[in-house]
């Protein structure tokens, strides 16, 4: 007949028996998940509006330069006698439909999808969102280099 440590023993497979004794082993405890208020923060689709932003500066740099596309634009086309035309399609559309209305408000619809689409991705895949608005700055940057080019031409 087992003795009653034999049989606890055998019932419990967490136990081990050395030397006539039961010994118990210890399971690791698992901590309880703790949802702390960062962490809801960063998942929150709210804390992108509302919450502090990740890459401010870079996205700041990028408005910056969009906005002096803007200007170069603008200023090419309003001074060039027809000699300049944008070049985008889809802003000429909006330039001859609606004016420079038109032009700075589809301009500035397409920088803020680019900045709110470089956060989510930011919030998801880190390095990926920060390269996206890099390169971005970095193409509208040699957009603004080049009008600025151009109206020096220009110039009388």
């Amino acid at each position: 007949m087992e003795s009653a440590e034999n049989q606890q023993a055998s019932a419990n497979p967490a136990a081990e028996q050395i030397e006539g004794e039961t010994y118990r082993l210890q399971q690791p405890v698992s901590k309880p998940k703790v949802l702390t208020k960062k962490k809801v923060q960063q998942s929150s689709w709210l804390s992108i509006l509302f919450g502090e932003l990740p890459m401010e500066s870079e996205t700041t740099m990028f408005i910056l330069v969009s906005v002096l596309d803007i200007v170069m634009t603008w200023y090419l086309i309003s001074h060039s006698n027809r000699q300049v035309v944008e070049a985008n399609p889809v802003a000429a559309f909006f330039l001859y439909r609606w004016g420079g209305n038109g032009l700075v408000g589809f301009k500035m619809f397409m920088v803020a999808v680019v900045c709110v689409l470089t956060q989510i991705i930011e919030r998801f895949k880190p390095p990926l969102g920060l390269r996206v608005l890099q390169l971005g700055t970095t193409v509208v940057a040699f957009v603004v280099v080049y009008s600025f080019i151009l109206a020096l031409r220009m110039a009388p």
